[in-house]
């Protein structure tokens, strides 16, 4: 819209986000979903948005939502000894009253209560601090979090904190450098977190997810009574083309069968959309068992049906931008070609692994 009240269409390729929102904002989906929310939802979604407003130092978490965080082990170099317990009883102790009592958005600082619980479990660990003491442990360490987290997010070294110490009134304040406040609620966190764990947890679920599925499709063959014969022979056609990298109508011509009949044998497309219902569905349940079960936990959002939501569409855009996109257009192509997606990649893995087993 010009200042004549006149419209400009909008170059080829141009983008704006504001358009975005607007276009995808559904005020009939749900009674609960006003446009305010609508628009930070697709805010923090937006990777290019945030990470611009990470390379400014605007928009970091607080210390005390760092601290919510695990630790990665490539920061042990840089930690004091003590550190990894100093972070623990703070979980044991912040962790556990922000969940208990629901408390969402900013991050307050511990209360006297809360940091004499955690004096005193790492007295129990022999290790023995001053309130004051504590406090400056406690910020020197998510400082470390708050450089390793900008480093990953944006490749530069160095942000600006959102609080910085004032030592005339031993309590922290706003950093006055910063046009505004921010800070990550303790369900965002958690997402952050499932983000850097979905590597580590991906190709584990869908290996599983692999194995079911295809043991599930020999059993149908099974139970087929046109198809029957080929359930032994299933596993040899997947290595003759995931391995072998042949085509299916190559595969029909091996076995003395048409094209067609193969292709009814495979259903490909329908084995890859049941492997990355599984991979999804498997990776929501590891995240949402009890702490005692599972390492991989989101507890805050499993509480909130919204945030259940936001933790599934995650996972579904990761397993599509990590897999299956790539899966589904190799299936596709029609052409006799290497098949290196990360899917081709675990399927292999099954199968030789499923060889050496009945060997």
């Amino acid at each position: 819209m010009n200042h004549d009240d006149t419209t400009r269409p909008i170059a080829k390729g141009g983008e704006f986000f504001s358009v975005e929102i607007l276009r995808t904002f559904n005020p009939t989906l749900s009674s609960s979903e006003s446009l305010d929310n609508w628009t930070w939802r697709l805010t923090q979604q937006n990777q290019n948005l945030r990470l611009f407003l990470w390379e400014l130092g605007v928009g970091t978490p607080s210390d005390w939502a760092l601290l919510c965080k695990h630790i990665p082990r490539s920061l042990e170099p840089h930690l004091e000894k003590g550190d990894r317990e100093i972070v623990e009883v703070f979980h044991a102790v912040y962790r556990r009253d922000r969940r208990n009592s629901h408390e969402k958005g900013r991050c307050s600082e511990p209360t006297l209560n809360q940091l004499q619980e955690m004096r005193d479990l790492l007295q129990q660990r022999n290790i023995i601090h001053s309130q004051r003491k504590l406090i400056y442990h406690l910020k020197r360490i998510a400082e470390i979090l708050r450089q390793d987290t900008l480093s990953r997010r944006t490749g530069s070294p160095k942000t600006i904190p959102i609080e910085v110490y004032d030592n005339s009134t031993n309590d922290s304040v706003p950093n006055l450098e910063l046009s505004y406040y921010t800070d990550t609620a303790l369900e965002e966190i958690e997402l952050d977190q499932l983000k850097e764990d979905c590597h580590i947890l991906f190709e584990e679920v869908l290996y599983e997810a692999i194995s079911e599925v295809i043991c599930q499709k020999i059993e149908d063959l099974k139970k087929s009574k046109g198809y029957k014969k080929f359930a032994q022979q299933f596993h040899e056609g997947l290595l003759l083309y995931y391995q072998e990298d042949m085509s299916l109508g190559e595969i029909a011509k091996l076995w003395g069968i048409p094209w067609c009949q193969a292709r009814r044998i495979f259903k490909l497309e329908n084995l890859l959309d049941n492997v990355q219902y599984r991979t999804e569905e498997k990776f929501i349940d590891k995240i949402s068992k009890s702490p005692s079960k599972s390492k991989y936990r989101l507890t805050t959002i499993c509480n909130s049906p919204d945030y259940l939501k936001n933790v599934a569409e995650e996972i579904r855009n990761y397993a599509l931008n990590k897999t299956f996109t790539d899966a589904h257009a190799e299936i596709l192509s029609g052409k006799k070609q290497k098949k290196n997606s990360l899917f081709a990649q675990m399927i292999r893995r099954y199968l030789n692994d499923s060889t050496k087993e009945a060997a």
